[in-house]
Parts: C-alpha cells; sequence; structure tokens
C-alpha cells in the first residue's frame, strides 16, 4: 500500500511498535505462542512495471519476502500471471487500485472508462491522488464496487488466483464508506482484506488519523474471520545508500515486539524503465538488493523472527470463518 501522505498512516503506527501490546488475536488463531514476533514482508505493485514485477517474483523466490500484491490495470499484470503459474507457491494477492499517480506512465480502469466515469481523469486515466477520486465520485461508490470487482475477476479470468486483497495509496482505507464496502466485497469474492487489530496505544492513534476505525468495527472484522495485523510499517527505511538501508531494517527487526506486523516494501530493477517512471528508484532498487541478501536472512534468523505469508493466514484463519456471514457491514 502506497500511502497518501497527507494523512501519514504508516508514521503513527509505526510510532506504536516499541509500546507493550494486549493479547495477539491473530497469533492464537494460527496457534502460535503469543512471546512470537512474527514477520510479513509484504512487496507492493508487481506488475506495475517489468522492474517492479521482476523484482518482486525474485525476492520472493531467493529472498526473505514472504508475500506480494499484483496492480492489476497495469501492463506487467500478464507477466506476475505467467510467474505464479509457473510457481504455485508464490503468495500473491491483488492490490485494488483506483488511482494512477506517476506523471507520464499511466493507466486506466479494468471496467472501461464508460462504465466507471467518475474514476477518470480528464486526460482519461485513474485519478492521481486518493483525494482526487474522494471528490470525484462523491457518496455514490457504486462505480468502486464495478471496478473493484472487474479487476478481480479479470485476475481470475486470466487464472490467477490471489491470496489476498489490499489497497494501493490507501484508497480503499481512509474513507469509512470505502473500507466497509471493500470488506464487505472481500467476503462476496472468499478473499481476506488488509485490516488491523485495536488496542489501546493503536486506539489513541486511529481517533485522531481515522476516526472511523473503532473498537466496533474491529469486532465486527474479528467476528467475520478477517485476520487482523497486530502492527503496520508502511514506512520506506531503505536510506540514502545500500549500507544505510540495510541497518536500518535490521533495526527495526530488533525492535520488534511480539504480535504480528505486516511490513510494506516497494521494489524494483534500477533502470531506464523506472526511472522514467518514478524519482524513488534508486529507494526501490535499495530494498530490492536488501531483501534478496543472503545476510538480511541470516539476520532474520539470529533475530528468532517468525516469517509469515498471507497463503498462510489465509489458510490458518480466513479459511476457517464461519462462512454464514456473507456481509460484515450493513
Amino acid at each position: 500500500m502506497r500511502t497518501a501522505k497527507v494523512l501519514g498512516l504508516s508514521t503513527f503506527l509505526m510510532a506504536a511498535i516499541p509500546n507493550a501490546m494486549s493479547e495477539s488475536q491473530i497469533l492464537e488463531k494460527l496457534g502460535l505462542p503469543q512471546e512470537t514476533r512474527a514477520l510479513v514482508i509484504h512487496a507492493d505493485d508487481a506488475g506495475m512495471s517489468w522492474a517492479a514485477d521482476a523484482a518482486t517474483v525474485e525476492a520472493m523466490e531467493k529472498g526473505v519476502v514472504t508475500c506480494g500484491s499484483a496492480m492489476v490495470p497495469c501492463s506487467w499484470f500478464p507477466a506476475t500471471v505467467r510467474a505464479c503459474k509457473e510457481n504455485p507457491k508464490l503468495d500473491m494477492g491483488i492490490h485494488l487500485t483506483l488511482t494512477s499517480e506517476w506523471s507520464v506512465y499511466r493507466w486506466g480502469p479494468v471496467a472501461g472508462k464508460t462504465l466507471v466515469p467518475n474514476l477518470v481523469d480528464d486526460e482519461g486515466y485513474m485519478w492521481r491522488d486518493v483525494p482526487e477520486v474522494y471528490e470525484s465520485v462523491g457518496t455514490d461508490l457504486d462505480q468502486v464496487v464495478v471496478e473493484v470487482q472487474a479487476q478481480i475477476d479479470h485476475a481470475r479470468n486470466l487464472g490467477f488466483e490471489p491470496t489476498h486483497l489490499d489497497s494501493h495509496m490507501g484508497t480503499l482505507f481512509y474513507n469509512e464508506d470505502y473500507f466497509k464496502a471493500a470488506c464487505n466485497m472481500a467476503l462476496d469474492n472468499d478473499l481476506p482484506f488488509m485490516a488491523f487489530a485495536y488496542n489501546e496505544k493503536m486506539g489513541e492513534m486511529y481517533k485522531s488519523k481515522l476516526p472511523y476505525y473503532d473498537e466496533k468495527i474491529v469486532e465486527s472484522l474479528d467476528r467475520a474471520g478477517f485476520p487482523l495485523f497486530d502492527w503496520f510499517m508502511g514506512e520506506e527505511l531503505a536510506g540514502d545508500t545500500y549500507e544505510e538501508g540495510f541497518q536500518n531494517y535490521c533495526d527495526f527487526f530488533t525492535q520488534l515486539k511480539p504480535g504480528v506486523t505486516l511490513l510494506i516494501v516497494h521494489l524494483g530493477k534500477d533502470g531506464e524503465e523506472l526511472k522514467h517512471i518514478t524519482g524513488r528508484h534508486g529507494a526501490r532498487d535499495r530494498q530490492y538488493r536488501i531483501f534478496t541478501d543472503p545476510k538480511m536472512k541470516e539476520r532474520l534468523q539470529k533475530e528468532g523472527i517468525r516469517l509469515l505469508g498471507w497463503r498462510e493466514i489465509k489458510q490458518g484463519i480466513w479459511d476457517k470463518r464461519d462462512k454464514s456471514i456473507e456481509k460484515v457491514f450493513q
């Protein structure tokens, strides 16, 4: 999830990590001891470009990245599908996409512009940022639902079976109605959607940043069988050099407390393609090299961190939920 800067979600959740937490429900449901420091290393933006796709697949096959999610509207998504068919062990979800943020590399909706006109800008592509989506769509989310379903259907029609759903730039998370719609669609499509637990420290921060995300919301999600991560880290720690970035991530791992932390990374193989897409091409390349470095695997083993992927969480929690619950929010 590439977070919208105006909301600062990754920063305030990161700040909560070192604090003591209540009992972890996700550890309990997975049958893991409460003292377990578990980590999901998740690579966003697979399928966005060749650079992102190749780096993500390699980091999952040869490195320590445990799972990722792919952007269905993007031109390299078929390559993601092919990789998953060639290696069924790849743990890949759908990075539900309602924005197209880059300056010259753009994409449009899978459902087609005529079906979802409120999701495209004057240039005919998806809006560049989250607030623009909210302003254009307004309170009627029918077109959002159409596009989300189109992305899931298109992926499955190509033979791609995702392990989970999450949200590019957090569009389906930062607004209460969008989040509730996404969770209901997750049940409709039998796929877990990214969600988080609630504890005292996190609750204080939710009130200022995500006022809708309260204990009642979390109780409904838990009752419906959604896996609830204890902590989330979306802030890039790539630094200005490889050495700095490597040490930043090592320091972060040392700070991990018991529970399940979801760490988001953005990977890419540097080159002309990625340089023409994003000014952060160097940071993406550093993350790719850091998480394919054998020394990183050694460091995680030394820390005693339990690596998890979405597939294991889905099988251990989501697939065992009460399937008579067909809708989590009215």
